[in-house]
Formats: structure tokens, C-alpha cells, sequence
């Protein structure tokens, strides 16, 4: 008998225009979640300039839905093949770790969103995992491993890995959203052993908490991931 596939909540992240390419990948994945179980579901998160409140937004509202991985997927990403991201959501439940896929940052010289130990650029195509300090936006967070990381770090004594209880407007409750919050991405500075202070984004704050709970964070170099601009930049440019 074969196992059912995992789940899945995807959050489409469109807090600004989206572009047509990334549009036809949420089709693809809207049309593609009919193969997986019934409750698996999209949602487009929008009308919200702060965006770790809005990823902090999806991420709690996960943990009170019943699927087993979120997604998500930002208003300027394209997937070569939208599958690959549903094979993300199922490899990341698998391997119990948060998951990413290298894509470019927008410009020039060519760099990725993300950061192995080594620092170097990962070079995409093979069908292999690689751990990683961080891997950007583009990430699959199952909720065993969400849970953990609220265990470890609710109410934790250091300041950047802390994550606190909020209360949520009338207006989301209202909406049938959850009454709190838990700014699992709020952005800040960590100290470094040679000293050196970085001031982390959104999804990387996050991504270090889920490290300090034990959560492996991990980058899939297979998928081929398109960052869109004035054009789409892709790690195939990096020489």
C-alpha cells in the first residue's frame, strides 16, 4: 500500500506585483495539490508591509491548521517545474528539517539568497541536500519541526532567538484567524564569535532559531528556481 503523500499548505506570498511568470507556478501548484491529501490548501498573503509580521502571520496560523508542511513561495519566484516544490514539501517532512531551494539574488555580480558554512555559491542541478546557515524565502517547514522551534524559543532569555506571544487584531480574529501571534520572524542582530554583529532578515531570524532548537536547516540543489526583475536571474548565470 503506498503512503499518503504529506499535506500541504502554501502560502503565496504577493506583497507586491506579481509577476505573470510566478502567477502560471501557483497555477501549476494550485492544479498539482488536487494529487495530494483533501485538506491541503493556498492561501495569498497580501495587504501587510511588514513582512515578518505577514511571515510570522503564516507560520501561526500553521500551527492551528491541519496540514503537515507550509510553503512558502514569494510574488517573484518561478519554478521550472512547479512539482519540485510539492517534492520540497515531501522531502522536508522525510527528513524532519526546514528546506530550501538556492535561487539568485537580484543583480549583478550573481549571488544567491542564502549562505552555506563555507560561504561559497552551491551549485545547482544535482539531485543532493546540503546543510546551510540559511536558504532564503523559498522554504518548506514542517510542523513537528515549527512546534519544536516554539518549545525552545517561547519567552527564551536571548534576544534574537525569543519569540513571544502577541495578541492579534479583532479585525484578523474576526476573519477566523488565530487569536495570537508568535513572531517566529522577527528580524535582528546576532553577535558572531570574532565579534562582528549581523543584523539578520526575516527569514533568516527564523531559520536561527529553528538551528538553536536542533532543526536541520538544508538546501536541495536539484530544483531550478527563477528570482524575477527586469529579468529573470538564475544561478545558471554564476560563471
Amino acid at each position: 500500500m503506498t503512503a499518503a503523500l504529506p499535506s500541504v499548505s502554501i502560502a503565496w506570498v504577493a506583497y507586491k506585483g506579481v509577476h505573470e511568470q510566478n502567477a502560471l507556478t501557483i497555477l501549476d501548484l494550485s492544479h498539482l495539490l488536487r494529487s495530494r491529501a483533501n485538506n491541503s490548501k493556498l492561501d495569498c498573503i497580501y495587504n501587510d508591509a511588514l513582512i515578518c509580521r505577514s511571515r510570522s502571520r503564516i507560520l501561526s496560523q500553521f500551527l492551528s491548521d491541519p496540514q503537515d508542511v507550509c510553503l512558502m513561495v514569494d510574488h517573484d519566484i518561478q519554478a521550472a517545474d512547479p512539482a519540485d516544490l510539492l517534492a520540497l514539501c515531501d522531502h522536508a517532512v522525510s527528513q524532519q528539517a526546514i528546506l530550501g531551494v538556492p535561487f539568485a539574488l537580484r543583480g549583478t555580480p550573481i549571488n544567491w539568497a542564502g549562505r552555506l558554512p563555507d560561504s561559497s555559491v552551491p551549485q545547482i542541478g544535482q539531485d543532493q541536500f546540503v546543510d546551510a546557515t540559511y536558504v532564503g524565502t523559498l522554504m518548506a517547514v514542517p510542523k513537528p519541526a515549527l512546534k519544536r522551534v516554539l518549545g525552545h524559543c517561547l519567552d527564551a532569555r536571548d534576544h534574537l532567538l525569543r519569540i513571544t506571544r502577541c495578541n492579534e487584531s479583532r479585525q484578523r480574529i474576526a476573519m477566523g484567524g488565530p487569536h495570537h501571534l508568535y513572531d517566529f520572524c522577527r528580524p535582528g542582530p546576532i553577535a558572531h564569535p570574532d565579534g562582528s554583529v549581523e543584523y539578520l532578515s526575516e527569514e533568516w531570524a527564523f531559520q536561527e532559531r529553528a538551528r538553536a532548537a536542533g532543526v536541520p536547516i538544508r538546501a536541495w540543489l536539484k530544483p531550478r528556481i527563477f528570482h524575477h526583475g527586469n529579468h529573470p536571474f538564475s544561478l545558471t548565470q554564476c560563471k
